[in-house]
């Protein structure tokens, strides 16, 4: 008796032992999928660089470099920082204008929109054609051709020059025209003009000064007012220094403007009468 009653008690152990293993395992296997399935997200988090939150301001980044790659779209030559904790730069003057085809630059009649015609501003026409690369003088360096130009524009009273607009060089041809419209407003009575030409390894002003203080052209520019009915009054342009006395030493501004003839800027009304000063 005392023999099936051990061998029944080994039986029910060895069962009960089985049962009891096989019931760690049901309850230990969902754990190690959820551990697994842990495991593989934080893989994904880490394999991305950042966590949830971290997550979150790298999209404002995103947001802050697009908006900024905008910026300097509309404005090559405004800097703009990718740092969003530094601000940015952008001229806070806004033209309309366009950039119109090289053969508009004939003087005839000029169809602009309705856009250029509104209240408070006067249509003008600007042609520019970069340096020729035979002009360079007593067997020097010929000049570069420049991949871009950007149109400027000089206000009353004020040294620095606003953008109007920037227009790319063509494929082939140099020297190369642009040729654009742009309304200038009212309140600008004696616009200065220059145009910076952009290089590949620096700028330099379609006006600036030479070695010997004078003020030297680089290419040529035209300037027309255009009427309502489209056409066109040529304004002669005259060489004119931006300060009295001349070049101003190392700057970030052209040592002259172009102004339309018989114009003064009102910052050189002072001036003593000078070649490149305004004849009163």
């Amino acid at each position: 008796m005392k023999r099936v009653v051990l061998a029944v008690w080994i039986c029910l152990s060895i069962l009960l032992a089985t049962t009891c293993a096989g019931c760690s395992d049901a309850v230990a296997q969902p754990l190690r999928v959820a551990d697994d399935v842990q495991y593989a997200r934080s893989e994904e988090v880490r394999d991305a660089g950042f966590t949830r939150n971290e997550g979150d301001a790298t999209v404002v980044q995103d947001e802050f470099v697009s908006m900024t790659e905008d910026v300097a779209t509309a404005h090559p030559e405004a800097p703009v920082s990718q740092d969003a904790g530094v601000d940015t730069f952008v001229s806070p003057v806004v033209f309309e204008a366009r950039v119109l085809a090289p053969s508009t630059c004939h003087g005839r009649t000029l169809r602009l929109s309705d856009s250029f015609y509104v209240r408070g501003v006067t249509p003008w026409h600007l042609c520019y054609v970069t340096e020729d690369p035979r002009a360079h003088a007593d067997g020097g360096l010929a000049p570069v051709r420049p991949a871009s130009v950007i149109f400027e524009i000089g206000r009353d009273n004020a040294l620095d020059l606003d953008p109007i607009i920037d227009s790319d060089a063509p494929r082939t041809a140099n020297p190369w025209t642009t040729s654009i419209a742009v309304a200038i407003p009212d309140d600008i009575s004696v616009p200065r003009f220059n145009v910076m030409n952009v290089l590949p390894d620096g700028i330099v002003w379609a006006l600036d000064h030479d070695d010997h203080g004078a003020l030297r052209s680089r290419g040529t520019l035209r300037a027309w007012r255009v009427g309502p009915d489209g056409q066109q009054t040529e304004m002669i342009l005259h060489p004119l220094y931006a300060v009295c006395g001349g070049p101003m030493g190392p700057s970030g501004f052209p040592a002259g403007n172009y102004v339309p003839q018989g114009l003064c800027p009102a910052a050189l009304m002072s001036c003593a009468s000078g070649p490149y000063h305004c004849t009163h």
